[in-house]
């Protein structure tokens, strides 16, 4: 803590000041310890083969400006006011490390190596029996889901033993200049971080929930109950949330152009967990190169 402040804090408590005086003390603490400390400063730098960025941080007592931009320019900046120099020292620290690690470094400094990219495909791709394709595995939506490629061009030219496409290791290194792993990551990134995006397309283009409760109502007045797939007993209507928190990613599908190096587009498909609203079917989500989705009809 700011030493300053701590005494001014002291006087606070110990004449009894309101806290509106006591944040005027607190504000005039800051600014005379400002003029206490030593103000510092740090430069860093951004360079590869598309850009060139600067980073700076000034700190004056209980304030940073960071000033950012392509190297040359002015830049943009940006102040930030704290309780304390300590606490502002601290977070300029932390947002140096940050910038470190992300590859910025002073001049003549080799920059830190930049960490790699944790990877959402838990296992490559290579032959399973239950599956017509290239499968990998991916944990996206908290689950392990089949990602399955269609590689019949790729299998179609293959005139080796089979029984070496069912090793990950083998595909990877016979189709390594085909397989655009690289892009089929981007798209598993997109999938997971339009989660929300993908759902809702999925329940409004077929005004899912008000089907479903249509069909609940006329059970439970007929019957007492409406009953699910999977055994659920319902009373009432369920509700919107109710559906979304109950689906889960059982699969994609990815089509590649494996000249151009591209994935042209995909598809998922959802299911539900208990409850099973989708009653035992999934729900096929189509996105084309452009992320424009489309209903691809229930399955199952």
């Amino acid at each position: 803590m700011n030493i300053i402040w701590a005494i001014t804090r002291a006087i606070w408590r110990k004449k009894g000041l309101s806290k509106t005086s006591a944040g005027c003390l607190k504000k005039a603490a800051c600014t005379f310890s400002k003029q206490m400390e030593t103000d510092w400063m740090a430069y860093l730098e951004y360079r590869d083969e598309q850009s060139e960025k600067f980073w700076q941080i000034n700190i004056e007592g209980c304030s940073h400006t960071v000033t950012f931009g392509r190297i040359g320019t002015k830049g943009q900046s940006k102040t930030k006011i704290f309780a304390s120099a300590e606490e502002c020292e601290k977070d300029a620290a932390k947002l140096i490390q940050s910038k470190k690690a992300k590859g910025y470094a002073a001049p003549g400094e080799t920059p830190q190596p930049k960490a790699p990219a944790e990877s959402l495909l838990q296992k490559r791709f290579a032959l399973l029996d239950e599956y017509d394709g290239l499968v990998a595995e991916a944990t996206l939506w908290g689950n392990v889901v089949p990602v399955l490629l269609d590689a019949d061009e790729l299998l179609d030219e293959y005139d080796g033993d089979e029984d070496a496409l069912y090793d990950p290791a083998a595909v990877e290194k016979l189709f390594k200049n085909k397989i655009p792993y690289k892009k089929i990551e981007a798209v598993l990134k997109w999938i997971e971080k339009n989660r929300k995006k993908m759902i809702d397309f999925a329940l409004d283009c077929e005004d899912f929930v008000n089907v479903f409760n249509d069909w609940a109502a006329q059970e439970i007045a007929q019957k007492g109950k409406a009953t699910l797939y999977d055994g659920t007993v319902l009373t009432a209507e369920t509700d919107r949330q109710a559906v979304i928190d109950s689906i889960c990613l059982s699969g994609i599908s990815l089509w590649v152009d494996f000249d151009d190096k591209t994935v042209s587009d995909f598809s998922i498909d959802l299911s539900t967990e208990q409850p099973d609203y989708f009653g035992g079917h999934t729900l096929t989500i189509e996105v084309d190169e452009d992320k424009e989705m489309s209903f691809g009809g229930m399955n199952g």
